[in-house]
């Protein structure tokens, strides 16, 4: 089996009959080959997150184009050394071992939106934050509240911050990256573990969001998988799943 090679993200595009994780995330690096066949495709990633490396992925609806995909894949390595991990649809991580030595990752979902939520009255306690300025608070309370979160302050990846203070301390924060495809990415949502449940984490989501879709149309975010809490919230302004993924580190067998 040899794939179509794909070098155009318009066409890439068309491949994946206009999957919104194709127009919103996924970008064709310049000099980039994506590859085809059927219904799957291959490309590699850059995540807007800076410290997380650029990996592989294999998506599509049916099991059997992906499967063969994926086995081309592990054979070739069309972007050896530059990918070490992948990430599949998450009910086909178990050919992954069938194709390389299988290490350690995580199980995340890609949503997007095209919704604008209603205007929640906690939205009256947000404040702009600054990147530069505010980065040493904001390291903090995501420290506090969410070690793992990519909002990556200081580093002026950040478009815009969104927060609450209560008596001048810190208590909520979340940000807005670019996405590879020039889309917004949703990213660091973060409450003070003693301020949960006043509907901060809602109102920095749907101010973000309603901004965003505004601007450019979509939303675009990821998240953990077992993260419940997180997955209501999103569903309940409008978020829809697009891709369920497991990531791993992988190996050549």
């Amino acid at each position: 089996m040899r794939p179509e090679t794909i070098t155009d993200q318009r066409a890439l595009a068309a491949a994946s009959n206009n999957d919104p994780f194709v127009l919103y995330d996924a970008a064709l690096q310049a000099g980039e080959t994506a590859y085809r066949h059927g219904s799957a495709l291959a490309m590699r990633l850059v995540p807007h997150f800076s410290l997380r490396p650029p990996r592989a992925c294999v998506i599509g609806p049916d099991d059997s184009d992906a499967a063969q995909l994926l086995d081309w894949v592990a054979r070739e390595q069309p972007w050896a050394p530059r990918v070490a991990a992948i990430s599949v649809e998450r009910h086909r991580e178990p050919s992954l071992h069938h194709h390389f030595r299988v290490g350690t990752g995580g199980n995340w979902d890609w949503l997007w939106s095209d919704s604008l939520p209603a205007r929640t009255p906690v939205e009256d306690r947000l404040i702009e934050l600054d990147d530069a300025a505010d980065a040493e608070e904001i390291t903090r309370l995501n420290e506090l509240g969410n070690p793992t979160a990519e909002s990556e302050p200081g580093t002026d990846r950040t478009e815009r911050w969104v927060g609450a203070r209560h008596e001048s301390a810190l208590v909520g924060a979340a940000a807005l990256h670019r996405s590879q495809t020039g889309h917004g990415v949703l990213t660091g949502i973060v409450t003070h573990p003693e301020h949960r449940g006043e509907g901060l984490g809602r109102a920095m989501t749907a101010n973000l969001t309603r901004g965003c879709v505004a601007a450019d149309g979509v939303a675009t975010l990821g998240m953990y998988a077992d993260n419940s809490a997180a997955r209501a919230l999103y569903a309940s302004l409008g978020y829809r799943v697009a891709h369920a993924f497991a990531s791993r580190l992988v190996r050549p067998l």
